[in-house]
């Protein structure tokens, strides 16, 4: 019998050549495409997932109840506004090109910062059932990067980022779908768990990054080190 088997992690980065697993630094794009400088147990490494689809003979045991396979997005947008002027340019203008950005209250500004993200999923995981979802962002190396709060997940109405020059994504329902976590530090990759029915193959995932603090939070955009991503995990 055919059965897809487990998730692999290929590891490796390039220039010079590196053995797969190689260490990187979250600072820097030194990662080639379709790879990403991920924060591990023992540090940060060069990753990327790849999804093996494996002959298993008859008779031969399935895949172990363990298994599974994990499908990996890159935002398509991810930028800062403030709410009463929109306009993704002042964002990266005043907090820096990579830098998106979730502020209750900016100290130079005294505005808030709302951080958007969007994912545009394909295909891959149709007619499969989602075990669980995890968005993952990561801190900059900004020295005033860490905050107090993490911002909260909100998921938001439909945008693109043409419109977040003119318009303030409305929040979707009366509560974020993931609270803000606490103690939040340089370079740290926050994950945030997504509820599992609000993400479809073949659709787009839409989603704030809300935070009441006046100690705000600055994470990589889609022009940073490890920009934001979406597992979406199957089992």
């Amino acid at each position: 019998m055919r059965a897809g088997v487990a998730l692999a992690v290929a590891c490796g980065c390039y220039s010079p050549h590196p053995q797969p697993g190689a260490p990187c630094d979250p600072a820097s794009s030194i990662c080639p495409s379709g790879q990403m400088c991920v924060s591990e147990a023992t540090g940060y490494f060069c990753e990327t997932h790849l999804i093996i689809d494996a002959l298993v003979p008859d008779g031969a045991p399935d895949a172990p109840p363990d298994a599974q396979t994990i499908f990996t997005y890159v935002a398509t947008v991810a930028e800062c506004i403030n709410p009463a002027l929109p306009d993704p340019d002042t964002c990266r203008s005043i907090k820096g090109n990579a830098q998106l950005v979730a502020d209750g209250s900016d100290a130079s500004t005294m505005q808030p910062w709302y951080a958007y993200v969007r994912f545009d999923l394909d295909g891959r995981f149709a007619g499969q059932s989602i075990k669980t979802v995890h968005l993952r962002l990561t801190v900059t190396d900004d020295s005033l990067a860490a905050s107090a709060s993490s911002g909260a997940i909100w998921q938001v109405a439909m945008f693109d980022k043409p419109s977040l020059y003119t318009t303030v994504p409305a929040m979707v329902g009366s509560a974020a779908i993931a609270p803000a976590q606490s103690s939040i530090q340089k370079l740290e990759v926050v994950t945030f768990s997504i509820p599992t029915d609000l993400v479809a193959a073949n659709g787009s995932l839409y989603l704030g990054v809300i935070s009441t603090s006046t100690d705000g939070v600055n994470y990589w955009n889609l022009d940073g080190a490890n920009p934001p991503r979406l597992d979406v995990i199957i089992k």
